[in-house]
């Protein structure tokens, strides 16, 4: 059974404020792009064409994800 119907008063559980919800819901939904865009960064920085290749198709494939308006995951969630 559980704790919150034996105990008459339960104490609320603390709930992270509104700009610290923003904040973790914009990295879970645009972290992957971002890390695309620092492994370009990095790839032309180090002179790794490889990597620049490869992140860049990630970039692009993220950039077109979040410009299309079909498919609302795609749009919220590009790269993932």
């Amino acid at each position: 059974m559980p704790q919150s119907r034996n105990n008459l008063n339960p104490k609320p559980q603390k709930k992270p404020s509104n700009n610290q919800e923003y904040v973790i819901g914009l990295f879970l939904r645009y972290g992957v792009m971002g890390v695309a865009i620092v492994g370009v960064i990095l790839g032309i920085l180090w002179s790794w064409w490889w990597l620049v290749v490869l992140c860049g198709l990630a970039v692009a494939l993220g950039i077109y994800d979040v410009l299309q308006s079909k498919h609302a995951i795609l749009k919220n969630y590009p790269i993932a």
